[in-house]
C-alpha cells in the first residue's frame, strides 16, 4: 500500500470541542483511512495539541502507535496538511505548509483499504473545522510533488478567498 493525501483545513478553534465524557483537548482527526488490519489518521490537532500522522495496527497493545510527532501547534489560520505512506520503505512523512513537520521509519504494513473517514474517526469528537479540499494519491508523493501541489492549491484557495468565495469543499480521488 502506497499512498499520499493532501487537504487544506482551517480550525474553527485551537482545541476540539469535546463531547461530555471526553476531555478537553483531545485528538480529532481530519482524515482517517480504516484497513484490514489497522488504520491511520492525519489529525491537526492531536492530544498533545501538536499536528501529527498515525499508524496503529489491530495486532499491537493498546498502548503502542507510530507517530511521526511534530512540533507545529495548531492555529485558527488555514494549512495545507499533507501525508506520505510508503509500506515498501516503510516510511511516513507529514507536511504542514509544505515543510517536513514529522517524519517515521519502520512503519507496520497496513493493507486492504475498508473506507476513508472525512472529519473525524470513530475513536474521538469530530473535526471543528473547515476542508477546503482533500487530495488521495495512489502514490507516495515526493517532496517536489507535495511542493506542486501546494502552489497549485495555494493558488486556487486564495484566489476563491480573494474573490470573496467560500472555497468548496471536495474531494478528488487519482
Amino acid at each position: 500500500m502506497i499512498w499520499s493525501a493532501c487537504r487544506w483545513n482551517h480550525l474553527q478553534t485551537a482545541a476540539t470541542r469535546s463531547p461530555v465524557g471526553q476531555r478537553e483537548g483531545m485528538w480529532s482527526s481530519v482524515v482517517s483511512m480504516e484497513f484490514e488490519n489497522g488504520f491511520n489518521s492525519i489529525m491537526p490537532n492531536a492530544g498533545d495539541l501538536k499536528a501529527d500522522f498515525r499508524v496503529k495496527t489491530d495486532g499491537e497493545g493498546t498502548d503502542v502507535w507510530h507517530d511521526t510527532g511534530s512540533e507545529v501547534m495548531p492555529d485558527e489560520e488555514w494549512h495545507f496538511y499533507a501525508a506520505t505512506y510508503n509500506a515498501q520503505t516503510k516510511v511516513g512523512i507529514l507536511f504542514v505548509d509544505n515543510v517536513i513537520a514529522g517524519y517515521m521509519e519502520n512503519v507496520p504494513v497496513l493493507s486492504g483499504v475498508s473506507r476513508i473517514l472525512v472529519g473525524g474517526d470513530i475513536y474521538a469528537a469530530p473535526f471543528d473545522g473547515l476542508i477546503a479540499q482533500i487530495n488521495i494519491f495512489n502514490q507516495s508523493l515526493s517532496k517536489i510533488d507535495i511542493e506542486e501541489v501546494y502552489q497549485q492549491e495555494e493558488k486556487r484557495l486564495s484566489a476563491e478567498v480573494r474573490n470573496g468565495r467560500r472555497a468548496k469543499d471536495k474531494i478528488y480521488m487519482r
